[in-house]
């Protein structure tokens, strides 16, 4: 018959622990701030529910039985765990640690943002493990569920219960094979419609290029359907078909795949690509570092937002369109204040470890900021639009992005 673990008081475990680190009744007395005698009284209790003396005492101390010693090297290990466990004060080692990262996303992440983040996780926590797994429509279900930790998506779902933040901004490009017979200078919106296309699925998002898709004259051929932007790539690699994909990714495959990487052929909005997580991640010691190095791993060569990126975010923002802008925190890298130069309105900037410039937001009614705001911390999206008008209108100023 198995022990029923509610007749055992687990509190005598600590007790049986101290013991046999310790091997006198007196020194582990101390440790747990007990009396002897109280400690004698609860190693009684142990004896008596497990059957076993467990302590023999010797003029050497208490000799613990071949049970008590078997008892030690499963129950000192899981006590331990359950210590760090339930420790307040305990916080996450990345050194030491093995944890488990789930990302859910597709394999532009894969292709363009993983090495560089593995690169930076090795040289901190080499056990440390990330693992990618598609990102589909139960996406916020395997975030709520902790199923998956992030996901790293194009497309900021409506759904007020995940928070969001701005990881980069992509532009598109158009990518062709290098011998592409009518693709030899920049490629216009008349070769672009008359070429054939190969695509991604379509899952029903309004995202810029589908915007411009959906205007009059703008119809596309599509000549294959696909499911990875490697397959796309591949594709044109072999064939006459073109694609339209991120541009870090062209840039970074292009060589690789004998492919050429050329402009949109129209002046197109940037893509946001956001992290989005389950509010029950917010504090978690571990979570919060990997979020941070995830922004450190695509900001290290560079501003991850252009001017085109701010501007675009001067467009009016009303109903549901206010309502994403307020429910995600945007991170736009930009130059630290020389506080040595320059009084007042007059500031100049310099280089040296740029900081992020956090405007969280709330859902709310666009208005001014409340009083005690701080300057990362923005509580109305009116003072957003508001701000990154000015960061527009005085970009030449600010040096914060370039072209």
């Amino acid at each position: 018959m198995k022990l029923n673990l509610r007749s055992v008081d687990l509190n005598l475990l600590p007790v049986f622990d101290a013991i046999m680190e310790a091997g006198q009744l007196s020194r582990a007395a101390d440790s747990l701030g007990m009396s002897q005698p109280a400690i004698s009284a609860a190693l009684q209790r142990l004896r008596h529910t497990l059957g076993d003396p467990l302590f023999v005492r010797t003029h050497q101390g208490m000799v613990p039985t071949p049970r008590a010693r078997e008892l030690h090297r499963s129950l000192s290990q899981q006590l331990g765990a359950m210590r760090d466990t339930l420790d307040p004060a305990n916080r996450f080692v990345p050194s030491t640690s093995q944890r488990r990262f789930r990302v859910l996303s597709n394999d532009y992440f894969e292709m363009v943002v993983l090495p560089t983040l593995l690169t930076r996780l090795r040289s901190e926590a080499p056990n440390v493990v990330v693992e990618v797994a598609l990102a589909g429509d139960d996406m916020p279900q395997r975030l709520y569920t902790a199923e998956a930790d992030l996901a790293v998506d194009a497309f900021a779902t409506e759904n007020d219960r995940l928070r969001r933040q701005v990881l980069l901004a992509e532009r598109l490009a158009v990518v062709a094979r290098q011998d592409h017979p009518d693709l030899q200078g920049d490629c216009s919106k008349q070769q672009f419609l008359d070429a054939e296309h190969v695509v991604l699925p379509d899952r029903n998002r309004r995202l810029p290029l589908d915007q411009i898709l959906n205007e009059p004259g703008w119809q596309r051929r599509t000549g294959a359907r696909v499911t990875q932007f490697a397959s796309m790539l591949a594709t044109c690699s072999g064939s006459d078909m073109i694609a339209t994909v991120p541009e870090r990714l062209a840039q970074q495959y292009a060589r690789a795949f004998g492919l050429k990487t050329l402009p949109f052929p129209v002046e197109v909005p940037s893509l946001p690509v956001y992290l989005l997580w389950a509010p029950v991640m917010d504090n978690d010691p571990a979570h919060i570092w990997f979020r941070q190095r995830l922004m450190e791993s695509v900001t290290a060569n560079g501003p991850v937002f252009t001017i085109d990126v701010i501007k675009s975010l001067k467009q009016p923002h009303t109903g549901k369109s206010l309502q994403r802008l307020c429910n995600h925190q945007l991170f736009l890298p930009v130059l630290a204040p020389d506080k040595t130069q320059g009084t007042g309105d007059t500031h100049a900037f310099h280089n040296d470890q740029p900081p992020f410039l956090s405007l969280c937001h709330r859902q709310g009614i666009p208005g001014q900021a409340e009083p005690d705001a701080r300057p990362d911390q923005v509580q109305h999206a009116g003072f957003l639009v508001d701000l990154c008008n000015a960061i527009w209108n005085q970009s030449m100023r600010l040096h914060c992005v370039s072209q």
